[in-house]
């Protein structure tokens, strides 16, 4: 049974069985107000039901059958037409006004469009472009740029209880990777270019939003994530979950070669071909744009981490040393090279812990080593651009021919990397001015670009 209050019309559902005589009193948790509440009688409906009612009209007290309106207060029909020739309203029912589900509320909720307050939000929340990666973590606001660069790394501590609690998040806790006790663990939450850790990845993000945003904000931000072009429909959901977890209003999502792509100032929406190589830490994307879309592309999980472990095995497997990860990725970046010089390759010393001595020294290693240690995943990189050139129609290979190969990305750092793909696929290469911010600078742009933003956003 539906009844409403006499004069605040607060609807409330009332079971009928607790109506237990003709008639009982209630009072509206609203207005306070005292009214009596009638049981049905054969089965009609209560005169407080939804049911359209008799009204009397606003100007003239007679009754009325028809509903309309005339600056918010009911009429009748007549008085309707006496008044029809001055600024009026539409006819309407109070009992028949539409009224949003609750799907269509979430809706809009999401995309940040609640009328006057999601215009207010847009104006004045910091709307931010981020490139959530395997190694580091990008933010990029809105009229502001890039306002943090930090390591995907979390450490968690675990009390007596078996409860983890946050003790650091990005540089500062990957300084703590291979060097903390047996309570402390330092994760890393994102692998080959996904999440690994759900909750992790929240605390993470939530992290880096605040610490970007500094200061007390209102309004939720609005976020473009770039994601990798090769993941599922289930990992796209984890990311935008995550990044709703963290505080964002609405999320959508980027491939990271178009990020890389509209970051490197490539005409992305004109009919020419553009290739590019993205290098990450877990993923390393190979694409062809063309009229602001992925035509041909590949995402293979082979990148720097798989270097590093490659070093580490390689060094294991002659030296019989053992080395940690962030020793291999330093080895890797100071002397690392595609293309060594084998007449003269630098070499540096690195310190490790010797199995079969049980002790620790210092040995030496060689360009030539390191790249006889990444030279699989170099070669499965080589691969994977063949493989998209193979699947790019002819027009456009014409078009690669001409305009050669981008290069962005962590791996884009390695040395001589860009004549190595150049000998190996014949093609011209070329390196990224900032090959570490070219796609959160992408996606930022993306962002501010309300027509360039409608044609890349990924579902």
């Amino acid at each position: 049974m539906n009844i409403r209050c006499p004069e605040c019309k607060t609807r409330y559902r009332v079971d009928d069985e607790k109506i237990s005589g003709k008639t009982v009193y209630a009072r509206c948790a609203r207005c306070q107000t005292r009214f009596a509440i009638k049981k049905n009688r054969h089965g009609q409906k209560p005169p407080c039901s939804d049911a359209p009612q008799t009204l009397f009209c606003n100007r003239c007290g007679q009754k009325s059958d028809r509903r309309f309106a005339v600056n918010g207060k009911p009429v009748c029909e007549k008085c309707y037409k006496t008044l029809s020739t001055r600024k009026r309203e539409k006819p309407v029912s109070e009992y028949c006004m539409p009224r949003k589900s609750q799907n269509q509320k979430n809706s809009s909720n999401r995309n940040g469009s609640g009328g006057i307050f999601g215009m207010i939000g847009k104006m004045f929340s910091n709307d931010m472009a981020i490139d959530l990666g395997t190694a580091n973590t990008l933010v990029y606001i809105r009229k502001k740029g890039i306002v943090l660069n930090e390591a995907s790394v979390v450490a968690l501590r675990t009390d007596a209880r078996y409860e983890k609690s946050v003790i650091a998040v990005g540089c500062e806790a990957k300084e703590m990777m291979g060097k903390t006790p047996h309570n402390i663990t330092a994760v890393r939450p994102m692998r080959d270019g996904v999440i690994a850790d759900f909750e992790t990845t929240g605390i993470m993000l939530q992290h880096f939003i605040r610490k970007a945003r500094r200061g007390r904000n209102i309004f939720k931000p609005r976020m473009l994530i770039a994601i990798p072009s090769g993941i599922t429909p289930v990992e796209k959901r984890a990311v935008r979950e995550a990044a709703e977890q963290a505080g964002a209003r609405s999320v959508s999502l980027i491939e990271e070669p178009m990020a890389a792509a509209i970051g490197a100032d490539l005409p992305v929406a004109d009919p020419i071909c553009n290739m590019v190589v993205d290098i990450g830490g877990g993923t390393t994307e190979v694409a062809t744009i063309s009229l602001a879309g992925v035509v041909s592309g590949k995402s293979v999980k082979i990148a720097g981490d798989r270097m590093d472990d490659a070093i580490m095995r390689y060094i294991r497997k002659k030296y019989n040393f053992i080395i940690g990860e962030r020793t291999a990725e330093f080895v890797k970046m100071t002397i690392g090279n595609a293309c060594p010089d084998p007449r003269n390759p630098e070499s540096m010393e690195v310190k490790g812990w010797n199995i079969i001595s049980g002790e620790p020294k210092i040995f030496s290693v060689n360009a030539l080593e390191i790249r006889e240690a990444i030279g699989e995943q170099l070669d499965a990189i080589v691969e994977a651009v063949k493989i998209v050139l193979d699947r790019t129609p002819q027009e456009l290979t014409a078009n690669v021919i001409d305009r050669g190969i981008l290069l962005t990305g962590g791996g884009a750092l390695l040395k001589r990397l860009d004549r190595f793909l150049m000998e190996k696929s014949g093609l011209p290469v070329t390196v990224a001015d900032d090959p570490l911010s070219t796609i959160v600078l992408g996606s930022g742009k993306a962002m501010i670009s309300p027509d360039i933003f409608s044609r890349v956003v990924v579902s």
